[in-house]
């Protein structure tokens, strides 16, 4: 719209707004306008090629003498990184599912200072804590103090990508006892 078609009708505004927002919006901006006070909203926005768009903006409502209302407003489209936050969130989701959902016993471990990050149900239940025991332990806690120099060369080694799997490694239950697992590693950068 031209400023001038704005200024002769301010319900203009809204007409772009996404029907679900539409409400919203206009509640937003008179509360704000009642208070006087800074409005910033997230909201969708209808383009004229019918895409929707979302924008994060933030305006100040300034009365004037004629009783009219002036807003001074920053707008930015921001659905690319809405889009890219939801790509996120949905690989974050699949992640948790197959980590999780594995019958595969599944530990993270920071390599440096070999205590571990994370560990699913499975990996919990084979050694007979729970994760929050677990991930007080490092990897010391899970291997009989004999065997412990190999264990650590084959996680040095699996690092380096240099080896993928460790066959028959006895590892220590919560209860004392052991079990021999195969043990896969793979060096992957988690936050």
């Amino acid at each position: 719209y031209k400023p001038e078609e704005i200024i002769k009708d301010g319900t203009l505004l809204y007409k772009p707004a996404h029907p679900e927002d539409l409400d919203h919006l206009r509640d937003q901006m008179t509360q704000s306008i009642k208070t006087s006070s800074k409005m910033t909203i997230e909201h969708s926005i209808i383009n004229t090629d019918k895409e929707t768009n979302r924008y994060y903006m933030t305006a100040n409502p300034q009365p004037m003498d004629n009783g009219d209302v002036c807003w001074n407003a920053i707008s930015m489209d921001i659905t690319e990184r809405r889009e890219a936050e939801e790509a996120l969130e949905e690989s974050e989701s699949k992640y948790r599912a197959l980590f999780e959902g594995s019958t595969l016993g599944i530990i993270i471990m920071n390599f440096k200072s070999k205590r571990f990050i994370d560990a699913n149900e499975s990996a919990c239940q084979m050694f007979g804590y729970s994760t929050k025991e677990l991930l007080d332990l490092n990897i010391t806690d899970l291997h009989p103090e004999e065997v412990m120099g190999q264990v650590i060369t084959d996680v040095k080694r699996q690092a380096q990508n240099q080896k993928t799997i460790s066959h028959s490694i006895p590892c220590l239950k919560k209860d004392g006892s052991i079990f021999y697992a195969d043990i896969a590693g793979a060096t992957t950068l988690v936050d």
